[in-house]
């Protein structure tokens, strides 16, 4: 077993470094093998927990599929047997073997679990549940990417890294039932008039669709309408480019699963209107507008 999941395991590898990041680099977003359409960055404890985690998923689908071999196996001898009791002991041993390792691979989940939950942050909410860890490209320190003044719409602009452009943004948000309106109907940076989404960190655009996800039914949460009415377009005291923050419509569903999930949501604050002083997390100033004044 070992020989043939250490085989396995290189001929993943090798597959990734030929196809640019499958095999154990899938899902990772570093040098090793980005496969998430963002930025290329250096290997962090994220990429590493992803690699190790998809080296255990191959290990585990390894160790299922021959432990169901050795007990279909072990079966089919004591069926065989013919009443000898030597042929009898060995297939009993067959699959006291098999079902002895099927255990051990389970545990190994649990064992795994345990100690990532010694190492990892206990609020780092990327790295949980570990079997399902998505890495996102964190946003840089704005004071890093301060862009000179400029006149020249964004649509005419690359992007900093590690964020995305309006379009590049609107689409994922697009796709995963996320509206985005404007009062002046547009999306120009520059303009206090528009939504823009463009210099928006990717993480953002992942925790929105984090959020529609989990907003969604089942109940209690019903109904649960996303909208993004402020971006990164200037105008705004606390928004700007790299900066992880955005306004949403508030409804009463959406607001109160933000409330009651900023923790696992990885929200650092929300702001509101006095009239929704209950809906608000880690902020003490009043929104002068009815809206979801949200910080990632």
């Amino acid at each position: 077993m070992l020989a043939v999941a250490t085989y396995y395991s290189l001929l993943t590898t090798n597959l990734a470094l030929a196809d640019g990041g499958t095999g154990i680099w899938k899902n990772t977003q570093c040098a090793a093998g980005s496969t998430s359409g963002g930025p290329v960055k250096p290997c962090d404890l994220c990429d590493a927990l992803v690699v190790i985690r998809n080296i255990i998923n191959y290990l585990t689908e390894i160790g299922l599929a021959i432990a169901a071999l050795l007990i279909a196996y072990g079966a089919i001898r004591l069926m065989l047997a013919g009443g000898s009791e030597e042929y009898i002991s060995k297939a009993k041993k067959t699959m006291v073997l098999a079902v002895t390792s099927l255990a051990f691979i389970l545990g190994a989940w649990l064992i795994v679990n345990t100690v990532l939950h010694f190492l990892v942050p206990e609020k780092d909410n990327r790295y949980f549940p570990w079997q399902s860890i998505t890495c996102t490209t964190a946003a840089i320190p704005p004071e890093q990417l301060k862009e000179a003044p400029t006149s020249t719409p964004s649509s005419q602009r690359q992007p900093p890294f590690g964020t995305y452009s309006h379009e590049e943004a609107l689409s994922r948000l697009t796709a995963a039932g996320i509206q985005v309106s404007s009062s002046g109907g547009c999306s120009d940076q520059l303009n206090p008039n528009c939504t823009s989404l463009f210099g928006i960190p990717r993480f953002v655009i992942d925790k929105l669709i984090n959020v529609k996800q989990g907003c969604s039914p089942p109940p209690p949460y019903t109904s649960c309408e996303v909208v993004v009415t402020g971006g990164t377009e200037i105008g705004h005291q606390s928004h700007g480019l790299n900066l992880p923050v955005v306004d949403l419509r508030l409804n009463d569903t959406l607001a109160k699963y933000l409330r009651d999930n900023a923790d696992y949501l990885g929200i650092k604050a929300i702001c509101t209107t006095d009239g929704d002083a209950t809906y608000r997390v880690n902020c003490s100033f009043p929104e002068s507008q009815r809206h979801l004044h949200v910080e990632f």
